[in-house]
């Protein structure tokens, strides 16, 4: 995701905007992609992955903000220049709200770079198995 975002920033630097807006539990950044004015009155948030296996929704989004940034200045929504619209509107995008639950979904708990982390993951996942909440093995976390 890091990747694209740079990429798109390359290609579309002078129609968006990247902000860090702050950091995981695990130190992961989490970013903010602004496109249209960022000043503007009218806002627009869109934050994707806030459940971590859900994250299917990252590559959804980034699709998303890019098609936006290709059409800004030739595209039109509704009879109306996309440029137009984004002139007054902020689109403020969250490609990934959680991107330490997308890692331990994505690779188990091997994800995560602190050892707290890890053993709190351990320790939701006992209490899990001893309510009956799960029967999935150990290995899946």
């Amino acid at each position: 995701m890091v990747n694209d975002i740079r990429a798109l920033e390359r290609r579309y630097g002078e129609h968006m905007a990247v902000n860090t807006i702050g950091r995981s539990a695990d130190g992961r950044d989490i970013y903010q992609i602004i496109v249209g004015s960022p000043k503007a009155s009218r806002r627009l948030l869109i934050q994707s992955a806030i459940h971590g296996r859900e994250y299917i929704t990252v590559p959804l989004t980034m699709k998303q903000i890019e098609q936006l940034l290709a059409a800004y200045d030739s595209g039109t929504y509704n009879g109306k220049r996309i440029s137009d619209l984004l002139s007054t509107t902020a689109i403020h995008f969250i490609p990934m709200a959680n991107p330490d639950g997308v890692g331990v979904s994505q690779s188990g708990e091997s994800a995560l770079s602190s050892e707290s982390l890890r053993q709190n993951l351990r320790n939701i996942y006992g209490l899990d198995v001893a309510s009956n909440r799960t029967t999935l093995p150990t290995r899946s976390i």
